[in-house]
């Protein structure tokens, strides 16, 4: 089932006390994406910062050498494209989640819950819980980035031939998100729009519907702007806070910038 536009006027979700298709459309769009980003950054993302900090000192980082680095703030803002990648994990996670029944039922109103694959209405308002999610896993990891947390393997490879590598807390997992995030999304849509492919006989109907449903992420970004501002204005006392537990896992050194400002 691919979502119609205009919507008709039956209702889609009863999460949204609205008896209007197009108004809970509206509302999903330009209320509850941005809040679901914006709860998602400040929640999740300083729930997990410890999370992820006690893992990489404590279980990854037992034989490596951690320090700060002071970086100043970027005259020029920079998460304008890394914002896509929270939105690409979010349209990944809602491909899954929208074809499990069970979730459609507890989403949807009866009319929409009926699909066989994915359910592009449960897919749309899906998105206002998944780009939570996405937000709050990558603003861990700006986060750690913008604390500047580093890690060394000097200690471990002391008597050895191997080369001192210096790298980021932040980069560590941003690598493993980013390439799950867009590998999976590119499979996941890709499926989603060739299995629906062979169900419309007119092929306007098609192309039109598939490039609504390709808009949508490139939407999504937009309103996932207001998150990235405000963890940019707050950008001081987020990384007090990541620091201030940083140190209480052991993290006290300090390393020249000189030496790492070129190292992710």
């Amino acid at each position: 089932m691919w979502i119609a536009f205009p919507p008709n006027s039956t209702p889609y979700t009863p999460l949204i006390v609205i008896d209007d298709a197009a108004i809970q459309i509206l509302l999903l769009f330009i209320v509850l994406v941005p809040l679901s980003s914006i709860l998602g950054t400040y929640i999740i993302g300083y729930l997990l910062v410890p999370v992820f900090l006690l893992f990489h000192v404590k279980i990854y980082g037992k034989k490596l050498e951690y320090g700060f680095v002071d970086i100043e703030k970027p005259v020029k803002y920079q998460k304008t494209f890394s914002g896509f990648f929270p939105v690409l994990l979010s349209v990944n996670l809602a491909l899954i989640l929208a074809s499990n029944q069970n979730v459609l039922n507890l989403l949807l109103y009866p009319d929409h819950q009926v699909s066989e694959g994915i359910n592009a209405i449960g897919f749309i308002f899906l998105l206002m819980f998944t780009i939570g999610i996405g937000m709050g896993l990558f603003s861990t990891i700006w986060l750690l980035d913008e604390a500047g947390i580093l890690y060394s393997n000097s200690k471990s490879i002391k008597g050895t031939d191997k080369m001192i590598e210096v790298r980021s807390a932040g980069g560590f997992f941003k690598n493993f998100l980013k390439g799950y995030a867009g590998l999976n999304v590119i499979i996941s849509f890709s499926n989603y729009i060739f299995f629906y492919a062979g169900t419309f006989d007119q092929i306007n109907y098609l192309i039109s519907n598939t490039i609504v449903q390709i808009l949508i992420p490139l939407l999504m970004g937009c309103f996932n702007a207001f998150s990235l501002i405000l963890l940019d204005l707050t950008r001081k006392k987020n990384t007090s806070y990541v620091r201030k537990l940083a140190r209480k896992l052991g993290v006290e050194n300090s390393i020249e910038v000189s030496i790492i400002k070129k190292i992710d």
